[in-house]
């Protein structure tokens, strides 16, 4: 099953970087500035919009995962309508250009896409296996520790895409109002998608939540050792 998870990964990124490819390069690369942009205002938007949804029992599994694929997909979709309101006209170049740098450029697009698609699934309340694949887990040759290398990608896009948006966090898209980055409060983002945020465990057949809402937990003692 794992294989058939990495053929669909490589499968995505390649017919999103044809599309663009075919579209031209100055196509694509509008395409691939909309991507990016609206992945800074989806990771930005996260934390809000996943305490909004946790406000609601019944959408506390799976706010995490919501809360960032929904609002990314809004904001792909209105920056691309506003990019084709805005620039109706394309560029014409070489067709050995449109179909060699313009490919190049959808396939980096293709990967923010689904790395960020990842990512949002890996926070979905599931088990710690997605078709196969586990990622991160607890393993009894860790001793019992997450071990980060458990299973690994054939193209490990979330973390090219958690390590890009992090990247991003501290530097040109740097919160104004905020020391906070995504970087510093998700360090480990790609890993706690696959799996750490999953890493939950089985009894009698039902899996135990891993998330909570506002004022769901409190804190009586803390022990540091």
């Amino acid at each position: 099953m794992d294989i058939i998870f990495n053929i669909l990964v490589i499968g995505f990124i390649g017919l999103i970087a044809y599309w663009w490819a075919n579209q031209g390069l100055f196509s694509a690369t509008m395409h691939f500035i909309c991507v990016l942009c609206a992945g800074v205002l989806a990771f930005a938007t996260w934390e809000p919009a996943a305490g909004i949804l946790m406000t609601q029992k019944w959408m506390q599994p799976y706010a995490w995962g919501t809360a960032l694929l929904l609002p990314f997909s809004v904001y792909l979709f209105t920056l691309r309508l506003l990019a084709d309101k805005l620039v109706p006209d394309n560029l014409n170049f070489p067709q050995v250009v449109n179909l060699t740098i313009g490919g190049v450029v959808g396939v980096g697009a293709g990967i923010l896409t689904v790395g960020i698609a990842l990512i949002g699934v890996g926070h979905l309340h599931s088990s710690t296996e997605v078709l196969g694949v586990t990622g991160a887990a607890r393993t009894n040759g860790a001793k019992g520790q997450p071990d980060l290398n458990a299973q690994t990608f054939w193209l490990p896009v979330h973390k090219w895409t958690a390590g890009t948006y992090g990247w991003l966090s501290e530097g040109a898209m740097a919160p104004s109002f905020s020391s906070s980055t995504l970087a510093s409060m998700q360090p480990n983002l790609a890993e706690q998608a696959f799996g750490l945020a999953r890493d939950t465990y089985d009894k009698n057949g039902r899996i135990a939540r891993s998330y909570a809402g506002p004022n769901a937990i409190r804190i009586d003692k803390a022990i540091f050792v």
